[in-house]
């Protein structure tokens, strides 16, 4: 069976039902748990992601690594949103909830641009690893940052335990 890299609609079809099922079955999880949980399994599941697309191209791999994008796309976005309008007072919610969203388009336009640059001077191959790096990147900021930060419900909690004892 030929490989199906061409197919951009099975990708992005299974992506879409990722999206949906991952909305159904974690997004009040996210509300309610640590988003500590979903910024690390999403990182883990992008970076598996793209190196499966990067360096094993293969029909079980492509569709795995569609089943995992979708997981990441909304898991992500759940963790994120719930960190930015958790510190928000209840009259600003809106807008912090429209700042996330515009700000998050404009990383996932502006990242597409960057691959599509990449992806004329390198290749796909070496655009999906050098994304994957990045990937490493955001989490190594996540925990010098945003785990510290008081929009993160590990930060909360850690706080209200110290309150505790």
């Amino acid at each position: 069976m030929p490989f199906l890299s061409f197919k951009g609609g099975i990708y992005f079809t299974i992506v879409a039902v990722m999206l949906f099922l991952t909305r159904i079955f974690i997004g009040k999880v996210a509300n309610q748990k640590e988003e500590v949980i979903f910024v690390y399994t999403c990182h883990m599941c992008m970076f598996i992601a793209l190196f499966l697309i990067a360096f094993i191209p293969h029909n079980i791999t492509f569709l795995l690594s569609a089943a995992l994008s979708g997981y990441v796309f909304r898991g992500i976005e759940l963790a994120l949103q719930s960190m930015a309008v958790s510190i928000a007072p209840p009259q600003r919610r809106g807008a912090v909830n429209s700042t996330f969203l515009c700000a998050y388009d404009m990383g996932i336009g502006l990242g597409g641009g960057i691959a599509g640059v990449l992806i004329d001077m390198i290749g796909y191959n070496y655009m999906f690893a050098i994304i994957a790096i990045a990937n490493i990147l955001s989490i190594l900021i996540y925990i010098a940052i945003g785990q510290k930060h008081p929009s993160s419900l590990t930060y909360r909690l850690k706080m209200q335990k110290e309150k505790q004892a």
